[in-house]
């Protein structure tokens, strides 16, 4: 099943100035690092109405047993119903982010061997939604992905088409 998050048992980062295949990464922003103090700190930042599901159930947790980094991690506990089931979760930034001078976006991902399959989106300032290449949770653990700007796609259930994307 796919479902669009944002975030599972994640340590997400916006990297490098200079990506290149065969070059290390030169400098990085760190987006988000779950490291909130309780339960009701990590709400605040991800609200309600910030998480949404299509036929399935879908809770955000901090997780201070599981993480790759810091303290603690982003747990999400996704429960589908049906082939069509989907969840998303949205980080909304107070201020407008300039990642034009980062050629790539990284993370951690913790599988669960669930078969899910989970996409990173974002929305740039033509409010146009970008979607990162499908991954499925096929593994137990710990795992780094990397993906180049270029690699993003088009939502293509985003009817905003009027950017320059």
């Amino acid at each position: 099943m796919r479902f669009f998050i944002f975030i599972i048992y994640i340590l997400f980062l916006f990297t490098n100035t200079g990506y290149a295949a065969d070059t290390e990464w030169k400098s990085s922003l760190n987006l988000e690092d779950f490291e909130y103090e309780n339960q009701e700190k990590l709400s605040k930042v991800f609200p309600d109405n910030q998480i949404w599901t299509g036929d399935a159930g879908l809770k955000i947790f901090l997780d201070s047993e599981k993480f790759k980094k810091g303290k603690s991690s982003l747990k999400l506990s996704y429960e589908p119903a049906s082939e069509s089931s989907w969840a998303g979760v949205q980080k909304t930034f107070i201020f407008a982010q300039d990642w034009s001078d980062f050629k790539a976006m990284s993370f951690w991902i913790y599988g669960d061997e669930s078969n899910n399959e989970i996409s990173f989106m974002f929305k740039d300032k033509d409010a146009e939604s970008w979607m990162s290449p499908w991954i499925k949770l096929d593994w137990n653990g710990w795992k780094r992905f990397e993906f180049p700007m270029a690699d993003m796609v088009r939502d293509p259930y985003n009817v905003v088409k009027t950017g320059n994307g």
